[in-house]
C-alpha cells in the first residue's frame, strides 16, 4: 500500500495526490545520519529491496552538529565457535565499552563536553531476542552493569505462563496426560524421568492413562514412590477445591504465592519480567471473569487462541527513569531514542531457509504448482515456483533492510555496530558490491562491510586500508579522501575494528588488566612509523588503554567473594575470572530444599557416554565437605568418639539427605564416610561435638578497606565456641603432602574469615585451622594472649610446625 502510493503521488504543489517528504531529522546527530545515508544508499535498491534510497529518502540533520563521535563497526571472528559463544563474546565486548564510557561527558552539538553519560542513556538492540537477550543480561549483570531486559516475545506464550496454563488445564481435567506430566516434572513436584517411568510401568497398557498409573502407585502399598504419589494427588485435589471456591484471578495469585512458583521464576534470569508476565496473567483472568462465565477451560482456551492479545501487550516492570541499560529487540525500539545505541547480532543469517512446497502462493503472481513425475518418482520446482520464491526472498530482504534502518536511526549521538563472521579473509580481501552484492549478502554485517569497503557502487575507503591479520585492526584516518556515493556529499569516517581472536571473553579480560609498566612504541611495517599501544595489544578499544589512563580503569566491584579477592591478590587471575570461578564453588553450599529441575541443568550427554572422570578424588572431597556441613550432629555426640557408631550414623545421614533430595544418589556415593568419620573422631571433631555453640557454613559480609574499599562476602566452613573464644576451621580438599602446605595457599583467605568473626561477634578467636580432608591433618595457628605458635594436629600425633 505504501509503495504504491509512493509511486503514484506527486511532489508538485498543485497535484491532487501530493507527496510531502519529511526528511529533516531532529533526533540524531550528523554523524549518525551520515552513517544511515551511506549504508542505505547502497542497500536500498528497487531491484533487490523494493525501494530506492534517493534524495527524497535521504535523511538531513534538522540541527547541524560538529565533533560527533565516529560510527563504530566491530567484527568478531566466529571461526569454529558456536553461535551462543559469540553472543557472549559480543555482549562482553559491549559491556567493557559501557564501563569505559559511562560517566564520560557526552559532546553537545557544538562538540563541547556536555552532561555525563548514564546507564539509562544506553540501549542494546537485538535482531532476535529469544535465547539471546537473557545471555546479554547475564553477561552485563556479572560485570556489575545494571540492566533491564525487555522481552521480545508474547508474554502469554512465555515458559512461566505456559506452566501456569498447564496447571489450570490439569485442574479442569485430571485425565489430561500432557498437563499431568508437565505438572509432575515442574518445580512443584520435580519427579524425574526415571520416577515417571516407574509409575507408568504399574499401568503399561496402551489404553491406560497416566492418571490411573499415578493412582495405582499411590494406593498400592508395595509400589515405588507411594508416599510421594499420594502427596501429589492430595495436593491436586486441594488445588481443585480452591479453584472451585475462589474467583479465578484470586485463586491464580494465591496459587503462585503458596506454591513458590512466583519466587522461583523471580530468581531466574529476567526474573522481573517473568514475574510481571505472571501478574499480567492474573489481570487477564480478572478481565476474563468480568465478561465470561465458562470457567477454567474457557479462560485457558481464550489465552491460547489469541496468543495473549497478539503480543502487543507488555508488562510495565520498570520506571523509565531508572538508571539501567535497556536490552530490547529492534522491533520493540521503534519510536524510541537513546544517546548511545549498540546493535549486536548483525552476523546472523539474513534470510530464512526456503522449504520445498507443493503449492506456492503470491498475491501478485498467483499460485504455482510443483512438477511431479510419478513414473520416475521425482519432484521438481517449476519456473513459476522459482519466480514466487524470488519475490518472497526479495520481500524478506526488504524487511531486513527496514529492520536495520530502524536500528541505525535510534541513536542520538553515538552508534556502535557489532557482529560476528566466520570468514575474516572475506572482509580483508573485499566483497562483491553493487546490486549483486546486496542480493547475495548473507547477513546485515555483509551489507555494512560492503558500505565500508572499496566496491563499484559505494566506497568509503581506499583499497588496502583494512587491517592485516598481523595488526588485527583497522582505523580509518579522517584525512583519507573518501569516494563519493550516489550523492555528492562525502561520507564521514567510520571506526572499524576486527577482533580476530576466536574467543574474546578471557583474552579481553587479560588485555584490559592494568599493566605495571607503560607499553613501548613499536615500529610499524611501513618503516619509521610507530604504532600506538592499543594497536600492539590487538584491540583498538578504550579498555586497552586503561594502564595509561587511570580515568578509564574499570570500577572496583562493590561486592566481592573472599576466594576471588585472594586469587586476584596472588596474581593468579583477574578479578572477573576469579569471580566467575567462585560461582562454581558456591554450588557446594548446603541447600535445605529440593533443587529445581531445570532444562539448563540437565547433563550434556548420557552418563554412559561420558569419559572417565579424572577429578573424582576432588569431587569426593567436595561432597565430604558438603556432608560435614549438612549432617545432624546429635547422634555423633551420643557416639562419644566410637568410630563404628559414628560411621553408621554418617551412612544414615547420607540416606536421609538423599531421601530429602538435598543430595543426589551420585553425590552421596562420592561422599567419603571414612574421611568424615576421621574428622569427627579426631581431636578437632571431638572438641566441636563438645562445644556449646557450633556454626557451620556461616555466611558473612565484611567491609574492608585494603586493598580497596569493598564489601567482602564469604562462608565460614566451621567455627565453635570453646572457653569463651572461637575455634575456626576451614576444610580443604587439595592434594598436598603435608597440612602446612595449605597455609601457603590459603593463609590469606582464613585471615579474612578470622577478621569477620572478630568484627561480627563479641568473642576473640584463639585458634584458626586449615584441615586437610585427604590427610586427616590440621595446620593450626594459636593466639593465646601474647603466646603465638603453630601446630599440626592429626588423629595420631600432634607436633609444633
Amino acid at each position: 500500500l505504501f509503495l504504491g502510493k509512493l509511486q503514484r503521488f506527486s511532489p508538485r504543489e498543485d497535484a491532487p495526490c501530493r507527496r510531502v517528504v519529511l526528511n529533516l531529522n531532529f533526533r540524531s546527530r550528523t554523524g549518525v545520519l551520515d552513517a544511515v545515508n551511506r549504508v542505505f544508499s547502497h542497500v536500498m535498491d528497487r531491484r533487490v529491496t523494493e525501494i530506492d534510497y534517493d534524495a527524497d529518502a535521504r535523511l538531513y540533520p534538522g540541527v547541524p552538529s560538529e565533533g560527533d563521535p565516529a560510527t563504530e563497526l566491530h567484527v568478531l571472528n566466529a571461526q569454529g565457535r558456536r553461535p551462543q559463544d559469540m553472543v557472549l563474546a559480543e555482549a562482553e565486548l559491549i559491556a567493557r565499552d559501557i564501563l569505559a564510557t559511562v560517566g564520560e561527558p557526552v559532546p553537545d552539538a557544538q562538540g563541547r563536553p556536555g552532561a555525563p553519560l548514564h546507564y539509562r542513556d544506553i540501549a542494546i538492540l537485538l535482531p532476535v531476542g529469544k535465547n539471546v537477550a537473557d545471555k546479554v543480561e547475564l553477561v552485563l549483570g556479572r560485570m556489575g552493569i545494571p540492566v533491564y531486559c525487555e522481552g521480545g516475545g508474547d508474554p502469554m506464550t512465555s515458559d512461566e505462563v505456559d506452566q501456569v496454563l498447564q496447571h489450570l488445564t490439569l485442574l479442569d481435567n485430571l485425565a489430561n496426560d500432557v498437563a499431568l506430566l508437565s505438572e509432575l516434572r515442574s518445580p512443584l513436584f520435580e519427579l524425574s524421568e526415571r520416577e515417571l517411568a516407574a509409575i507408568r510401568l504399574l499401568r503399561p497398557q496402551r489404553e491406560a492413562s497416566f492418571l490411573s498409573a499415578l493412582q495405582a502407585a499411590a494406593h498400592e502399598a508395595d509400589a515405588p514412590l507411594d508416599a510421594r504419589c499420594r502427596a501429589v494427588l492430595d495436593a491436586l485435589e486441594a488445588e481443585r477445591f480452591y479453584a472451585r471456591s475462589m474467583p479465578l484471578a484470586e485463586y491464580l495469585w494465591s496459587f503462585l504465592k503458596r506454591s513458590g512458583l512466583y519466587a522461583h521464576y523471580g530468581a531466574q534470569p529476567g526474573g522481573k519480567l517473568r514475574q510481571a508476565n505472571l501478574r499480567m496473567l492474573c489481570h487477564r483472568a480478572d478481565a476474563y471473569e468480568q465478561s465470561h462465565t465458562d470457567g477454567l477451560h474457557g479462560f485457558v482456551e481464550a489465552v491460547r487462541a489469541d496468543g495473549g492479545g497478539g503480543g502487543e501487550q507488555s508488562p510495565a516492570v520498570m520506571n523509565p527513569w531508572e538508571d539501567v541499560v535497556r536490552v530490547m529487540t529492534i522491533h520493540k525500539s521503534k519510536g524510541l531514542e537513546f544517546p548511545t545505541v549498540y546493535v549486536m547480532g548483525l552476523g546472523g543469517p539474513l534470510l530464512r531457509r526456503t522449504q520445498t512446497r507443493t503449492l506456492s502462493l503470491h498475491g501478485e503472481i498467483g499460485f504455482g504448482l510443483g512438477y511431479v513425475n510419478e513414473r520416475a518418482r521425482t519432484r521438481r520446482t517449476t519456473l513459476l515456483q522459482g519466480a514466487i520464491a524470488l519475490k518472497e526472498r526479495s520481500a524478506e530482504r526488504a524487511e531486513r533492510a527496514r529492520v536495520l534502518y530502524v536500528a541505525m536511526t535510534r541513536p542520538k549521538v553515538r552508534l556502535v555496530l557489532v557482529g560476528s563472521m566466520k570468514n575474516p579473509d572475506a572482509a580483508r580481501t573485499g566483497r562483491s558490491g553493487g546490486v549483486y552484492g546486496v542480493r547475495e549478502a548473507h547477513s546485515m554485517l555483509d551489507w555494512l562491510l560492503q558500505s565500508a569497503q572499496p566496491c563499484d557502487s559505494v566506497t568509503v575507503e581506499r583499497e588496502g586500508q583494512l587491517s592485516t591479520f598481523d595488526m588485527r585492526e583497522t582505523g580509518i584516518n579522517p584525512e583519507f579522501p573518501t569516494i563519493s556515493t550516489s550523492f555528492p556529499q562525502k561520507s564521514a569516517p567510520w571506526r572499524i575494528v576486527f577482533h580476530m581472536e576466536p574467543v574474546i571473553t578471557r583474552h579481553l579480560a587479560r588485555q584490559s588488566a592494568p599493566l605495571p609498566f607503560p607499553l613501548p612504541e613499536v615500529q610499524g611495517q611501513s618503516g619509521g612509523e610507530s604504532l600506538p599501544a592499543p594497536q600492539i595489544s590487538g584491540m583498538d578499544w578504550p579498555v586497552a588503554a586503561r594502564a595509561e589512563d587511570e580515568k578509564r580503569t574499570a570500577p572496583r566491584p562493590l561486592k566481592l567473594g573472599v576466594t576471588a579477592l585472594c586469587r586476584a591478590l596472588d596474581g593468579a587471575q583477574t578479578l572477573s575470572e576469579a569471580a566467575e570461578e567462585e560461582e562454581e564453588q558456591l554450588k557446594r553450599l548446603p541447600y535445605e530444599g529440593p533443587r529445581p529441575r531445570l532444562l539448563a541443568s540437565l547433563p550434556a550427554m548420557p552418563a554412559f557416554l561420558e569419559p572417565p572422570r579424572e577429578e573424582e578424588g576432588l569431587l569426593r572431597g567436595v561432597q565430604t565437605h558438603r556432608l560435614l556441613g549438612l549432617m545432624d550432629l546429635e547422634c555423633a555426640r551420643a557416639a562419644k568418639g566410637n568410630e563404628k557408631a559414628i560411621s553408621f550414623h554418617i551412612k544414615s545421614e547420607l540416606a536421609r539427605l538423599v531421601e530429602k533430595r538435598v543430595m543426589t544418589p551420585a553425590e552421596a556415593e562420592l561422599a567419603d564416610v571414612r574421611m568424615a568419620a576421621r574428622f569427627l573422631t579426631g581431636p578437632l571433631g571431638q572438641r566441636m561435638l563438645a562445644a556449646s555453640m557450633v556454626r557451620r557454613e556461616w555466611s558473612f559480609n565484611l567491609h574492608v578497606e585494603d586493598p580497596f574499599p569493598t564489601l567482602l562476602q564469604g562462608v565460614i566452613d566451621l567455627c565453635f565456641l570453646e572457653d569463651g573464644a572461637w575455634v575456626l576451621v576451614d576444610f580443604k580438599t587439595d592434594r598436598v603432602a603435608a597440612a602446612d602446605e595449605l597455609w601457603q595457599r590459603y593463609g590469606r583467605q582464613i585471615s579474612y574469615y578470622r577478621q569477620a568473626l572478630l568484627a561480627g561477634t563479641p568473642w576473640p578467636v584463639k585458634e584458626w585451622a586449615l584441615y586437610s580432608l585427604r590427610l586427616g591433618e590440621a595446620f593450626v595457628k594459636y593466639d593465646e594472649g601474647l603466646l603465638k605458635y603453630d601446630k599440626i594436629i592429626s588423629n595420631s600425633r600432634e607436633r609444633k610446625a
